[in-house]
């Protein structure tokens, strides 16, 4: 499964909504590099793993 596509499936089942604007911040990176990511581009690996830390707390080493 696409990143991306993990990403999309957490923020729909959580119960606390968290925005792409969220997931930005927590992860350190701007709004334009999000949406490059969002439409393709690939993050460098300390960025998704700062993405997973912040969705999936201390399940993030299992999720990827």
């Amino acid at each position: 499964m696409p990143i991306l596509t993990a990403i999309e499936e957490t923020l729909d089942t959580l119960d606390t909504k968290i925005s792409w604007q969220d997931i930005a911040r927590a992860a350190g990176i701007t709004k334009s590099t999000l949406s490059h990511f969002k439409n393709g581009t690939e993050l460098k690996f300390p960025t998704l793993l700062k993405v997973a830390k912040f969705l999936f707390k201390n399940d993030y080493f299992q999720t990827f």
